[in-house]
């Protein structure tokens, strides 16, 4: 990689920027500056308006984060307004904060190369989706400047899929995916646990993410509000665009999103139809020789919390067969750790070495 490369990151306060920060350096990738961008920086009024005692003073720094570290670097946060994108080579957004849509363009216009983890863009801004496996040629790259990659529901259900389709030829897939509150990002796990937190200490609770009470319920996408509701929308149409991704445009995809009250973990309930009847003996097999990006249970059933949190395969289960050429199964992952990191920064060497 060329010493002068220099990244952004929208949203740099966020999980998925210290990640995918973990995956670059585990590829061994060197950046002359990381510029780590965020919303709103942290407000120190409280320490200069002398409210909290000394112990409270010190929690309060403690659990302040004001920067990132890379290469044993300390990159501090910065606020993205009237930034300068002079030396900026690359961006990428790990925030679902529809904030940084106006702040991405801004970027690509100026010929910074902008790469969206988050589903913030859209694909009537003229976005190239960038396929799983990351290698991308000099064409693919020529004058594109705003580039999206697959949400992890969707890399969720390719990872299941594509084996699949190549040995049995998929006709049809069904999802119902069972989002948890990190899907919508920050915003949506500090909702759960305010909801969570006031119902407990037996306070009502004053929706504000959602039209109705999260914490301890089900909701499907009739109960988010207006914003929330496109992103779920955007998460329904991203998932019914696998067969372009899976190179195939016959295989016939549906989705449904609904919204449960975890943290994180995404579920999807999937229902395919092979073109030929396969014994689910077959199925499993398939599944079991992709051990690098699935774990098969053949006898339980995975849990978010005790299996999926940490583990970077999507945990699969609940084989059954509905007929001969039907089955269903059920993907589980932790949807901050499974797939996206891994790409994001696969794509950034691919990238850097194109650049």
């Amino acid at each position: 990689m060329s010493q002068s490369t220099s990244l952004a990151l929208f949203g740099a306060d966020s999980t998925l920027s210290e990640l995918v920060l973990g995956k670059m350096a585990t590829l061994g990738l060197s950046f002359v500056e990381i510029y780590a961008l965020v919303k709103d920086l942290p407000d120190m009024s409280v320490l200069e308006s002398g409210d909290l005692d000394d112990e409270e003073e010190a929690e309060f720094l403690d659990s302040l984060k004001t920067g990132l570290r890379y290469e044993g670097r300390q990159f501090p946060f910065q606020s993205s307004t009237n930034f300068d994108w002079t030396d900026v080579q690359f961006v990428l957004i790990c925030d679902t904060d529809p904030y940084w849509l106006e702040a991405a363009q801004d970027a690509a216009a100026l010929g910074v190369i902008v790469i969206d983890l988050c589903q913030v863009l859209n694909d009537q801004q003229g976005v190239s989706h960038l396929p799983l496996s990351a290698q991308v040629d000099e064409q693919f790259w020529s004058g594109q400047k705003l580039f999206k990659l697959p949400s992890p529901q969707l890399i969720q259900l390719l990872s299941i899929a594509e084996p699949l389709h190549q040995e049995f030829s998929l006709v049809s897939i069904h999802s119902d995916c069972l989002l948890s509150a990190s899907a919508l990002g920050k915003s949506g796990v500090d909702e759960l646990a305010r909801q969570a937190a006031r119902l407990l200490n037996g306070l009502p609770v004053e929706n504000s993410l959602f039209n109705q009470q999260l914490a301890f319920n089900l909701l499907d996408e009739t109960n988010i509000e207006q914003e929330q509701l496109e992103q779920s929308r955007n998460f329904v149409a991203e998932l019914e665009s696998a067969p372009m991704l899976l190179g195939d445009e016959s295989v016939k995809v549906s989705a449904s999103v609904s919204f449960l009250p975890v943290f994180y973990g995404d579920t999807q309930n999937i229902v395919m139809e092979t073109a030929y009847p396969v014994d689910i003996e077959e199925i499993e097999q398939c599944l079991a020789r992709n051990e690098q990006r699935l774990r098969l249970f053949a006898d339980k059933t995975p849990n978010a919390i005790v299996d999926a949190v940490d583990c970077e395969q999507v945990l699969v289960s609940g084989i059954r067969q509905i007929s001969g050429n039907r089955f269903m199964l059920r993907g589980l992952s932790d949807n901050y750790k499974h797939g996206l990191p891994d790409i994001a920064a696969l794509v950034i060497q691919r990238f850097t070495q194109l650049y």
